[in-house]
Parts: C-alpha cells; structure tokens; sequence
C-alpha cells in the first residue's frame, strides 16, 4: 500500500473552495481534469520515487489556469467545441507571463474527453538567462559559503553545492547524509549518478551538517522525513 501524500491530497479541498463562486459548468469541467488526469498521474509518479517532490504547486497552477481560460473564453462567448487554434494563439498572446502556457494540460484533458479538437499549444519561448554573476561575484560568494561562521551551517552548505555544481532545487533538498561519501584521502557527494570530488572545506561543512541533531526550516521539508 502506498504512502499517502499529504501535498496532493489535500488540492480537492482547495478547489472546491475555489469553486464557490464559479459557474457550475466551469467546476463540472475542471473536477473530473483534476480527479481523472491531473492528480491520477501524480499519484502514480509519487509511487515510484523514493522522495517525491511535493507536485501540489503546479498541480494548483494548472487548475487556475483552466478556470482562468473558461473566464475568458465566456467573455468572447466561446464553447469548447468551437475551440480553433486562432483563439489559443490569441489567449496565448494576451499574456503577461509564461503561465498561460501551462493551458495544454487542460486542453490534452478535453481532446482526450472528445471535447475539443486536438490543437497544438506553442511551446515556451526560450529565454536567455537574466543577471547572471560574473566569476568574481560567484568566487566571492563562495568564498564567503566556505568561511563565513556567521552564516547558518545549511545555508552555507546550499549556497556552496549551488555555486559549485549548480543542482536543481529538488536534488538539493532531498540531499541526505547517505549521499556524502568519506574514504581515506577524498570525500564525495552523489548528486546524480555519478558523485563529484568535493573541495576539503566543504566536506568538511558537510560533515558538520550531517552530525546536526536537526535541519533548520531554510532547506528541510515541511513534514518528517529523512534528515
């Protein structure tokens, strides 16, 4: 029997409490896409991973972004049916965010259901990264990670594997003391399938880190868990 994830179950509630001042036909669409197909595929992708990342924030996004779609395809007077891909061109490019985007999830629901026919959303834009720290910045960041006792023991050790290695904020916080290997002369660190050789000074950090008797709120989990 699995292990029941408090993150996902709880989103029921959520949008029912949403849903209190929608039209009825807006909830009679968007309960069965979160029930049938949004929160059934993250059940089975939370079975298999020993660590699941908590799914509930995209999950959620997905959601309002459907109901966000409904809103205005009323206010231009549109059915599901008369879904053409002029009009997710047009909701695409009345958008401030990347957020709209996120609206083929619902419309692959709705083909899947017979309800629209199969149109293809355009993908995100590429966007090239913005205030990117020069190396003197980042070495002297670093630099303060390693040695700055002022700082806390886990921001430390975060900042450095970020500077360093630049692991995705998933990995980093389901890093655990098993990950961090000792042998004779060198200490290692498994972030993926292969471990990275770490500098002295920050094996030595993260040996101080794993011997802490409890994590701090910045990078552990908001429910019991693996240290």
């Amino acid at each position: 029997m699995h292990e029941r994830n408090e993150d996902l179950e709880g989103i029921p509630d959520w949008l029912e409490h949403g849903l209190a001042d929608k039209p009825a036909a807006h909830a009679n669409l968007t309960r069965p896409f979160l029930h049938w197909f949004l929160l059934r595929r993250a059940r089975q992708r939370a079975a298999h991973r020993r660590h699941p990342a908590s799914a509930d924030r995209g999950l959620r996004r997905r959601v309002s972004v459907a109901l966000d779609f409904l809103a205005w395809m009323d206010q231009r007077g549109l059915a599901l049916a008369d879904l053409a891909v002029q009009h997710i061109d047009d909701w695409i490019a009345g958008a401030t965010s990347q957020r709209r985007y996120l609206i083929r999830y619902f419309l692959k629901w709705t083909t899947s259901r017979r309800l629209t026919r199969e149109m293809t959303v355009p993908s995100i834009p590429s966007q090239e990264p913005q205030d990117l720290l020069d190396d003197d910045d980042r070495w002297r960041l670093l630099q303060r990670c390693l040695t700055d006792d002022a700082l806390p023991t886990d921001v430390r050790a975060g900042g450095a594997i970020t500077l360093l290695f630049a692991p995705s904020t998933e990995r980093l916080c389901h890093l655990t003391p098993e990950k961090l290997k000792f042998d004779d002369k060198h200490a290692h660190l498994v972030l993926g399938r292969q471990p990275v050789l770490l500098p002295p000074r920050l094996a030595e950090l993260l040996r101080q880190l794993a011997e802490l008797p409890q994590l701090r709120p910045q990078l552990s989990r908001a429910h019991p868990g693996p240290q």
